[in-house]
């Protein structure tokens, strides 16, 4: 028996919904058109699957059982529809697609795409920020190519690869200025609450080690600006506001030069990690490839 698979698919979009109209919106068939191919499918099969009443459509003892037959099979085509079509709209274009999160407006990310697009300028990229829920579930439905983030546990399976990993050191630093303000000397363990701070939002990388140190030492700061803009922190270290919080890296040149002092602490504060993922698996084209080698050889 040969049968048209659309017939099964609008069996099944019926029998799921048990509702006529409700099938129509998702299938874009019209109500007649359903009720005859239902039909058409009753004829073939030689067997009534579905009692007609007033509140929608009651599956048969026969139309329970194909219903189980079919569900798996539609559901895993519509599937492979969905994501076939994710595909193909996120190949309409060269772009390649890179979700970060935490805020990581970082060096290192900046720095490879400025490398990258001076490689390779037909190439786009499309960059988007978001938590690292959204950037693991859009990875894994093929939405982006890439994503960063921080916490690797969420990632450990055998659908992901990690390709670069960047190690980034959180510090306190304040400037020359304000240290004149403070006579040459700043003491975090025992003044820490003469100073203003200037800290990231609650939640970010940085604070969240800040944090511990504080608890830590039963340090009691005064909060005085809070922005997780790292360049609006600089600025404000730069006219003298106070101590800061944030990452070596962000900041390398201004200590180079000694526009920023690093204030020394016993213990530093932890290290943090970003990580560079993508899918594990042989479907990249050729744009995301390049991306990966360059990431690679930071």
């Amino acid at each position: 028996m040969n049968i048209d698979l659309e017939l099964y698919r609008i069996f099944y979009t019926v029998a799921k919904y048990k509702n006529i109209s409700k099938a129509t919106q998702e299938l874009y068939i019209s109500q007649p058109a359903i009720t005859q191919r239902i039909n058409n499918l009753e004829k073939q099969l030689n067997i009534k699957l579905f009692y007609r009443k007033p509140d929608g459509m009651k599956l048969t003892k026969e139309g329970k059982e194909l219903y189980k037959y079919v569900k798996d099979s539609i559901e895993t085509m519509n599937n492979v529809e969905n994501k076939f079509n994710i595909y193909l709209q996120k190949n309409k274009t060269n772009n390649i697609k890179i979700k970060t999160t935490n805020q990581i407006d970082n060096i290192f990310l900046g720095d490879t795409i400025v490398k990258f697009s001076k490689k390779y300028p037909e190439i786009g990229i499309d960059l988007d920020i978001g938590t690292e829920k959204e950037a693991i579930e859009e990875l894994l439905n093929e939405q982006v190519d890439i994503i960063t983030i921080k916490d690797i546990k969420q990632i450990r399976n055998k659908n992901f690869k990690i390709i670069a990993t960047k190690n980034l050191t959180p510090c306190i630093y304040t400037s020359k200025n304000y240290l004149e303000k403070q006579n040459g000397k700043i003491d975090i363990y025992n003044k820490a609450e003469q100073y203003n701070f200037i800290l990231p939002k609650k939640g970010s990388i940085e604070r969240s080690e800040f944090d511990k140190f504080c608890q830590k030492h039963h340090l009691d700061i005064k909060l005085k600006y809070e922005t997780q803009s790292i360049n609006i922190r600089k600025y404000f270290v730069f006219n003298g506001l106070g101590i800061a919080v944030g990452f070596k890296e962000y900041i390398y040149e201004e200590l180079k030069r000694n526009i920023f002092i690093e204030i020394p602490l016993e213990e530093g504060l932890s290290e943090c990690n970003i990580n560079w993922v993508t899918l594990n698996n042989e479907r990249k084209n050729e744009e995301v490839l390049k991306l990966i080698k360059i990431v690679k050889e930071k």
